[in-house]
C-alpha cells in the first residue's frame, strides 16, 4: 500500500493505492455512482473519499474540504 499525503495549512488530501484496497459493502452501496475518465467511481463518506480503480489498483482519494467537482479533476489527473 502506498499513502500520499498533501497539506497546505490546515486542509489536506490524501491518496491511498493498494492491490488489494478493502472498501466496506455498506460504505459502496450508500456512495454516489460518479465518472472518472469513462470508468466508474464511488463518491463515499458524503463527499469525503472518492473510490476508483486503474487496472487492478484501487485508490481512495481523502479530502474534507474539496467539492465532488475538484475531487473527480484530480482522480481524472492520476494515471
Amino acid at each position: 500500500m502506498i499513502q500520499l499525503t498533501y497539506t497546505n495549512g490546515e486542509d489536506s488530501l490524501a491518496l491511498d493505492e493498494d492491490i488489494e484496497l478493502g472498501i466496506g459493502r455498506k460504505l459502496l452501496e450508500s456512495s454516489e455512482n460518479v465518472t472518472i475518465n469513462e470508468q466508474e467511481g464511488k463518491l463515499i463518506e458524503d463527499g469525503r473519499a472518492l473510490y476508483w480503480t486503474i487496472d487492478e489498483i484501487g485508490l481512495i482519494l481523502h479530502s474534507g474540504s474539496l467539492s465532488k467537482d475538484e475531487m473527480i479533476r484530480i482522480a481524472e489527473s492520476v494515471g
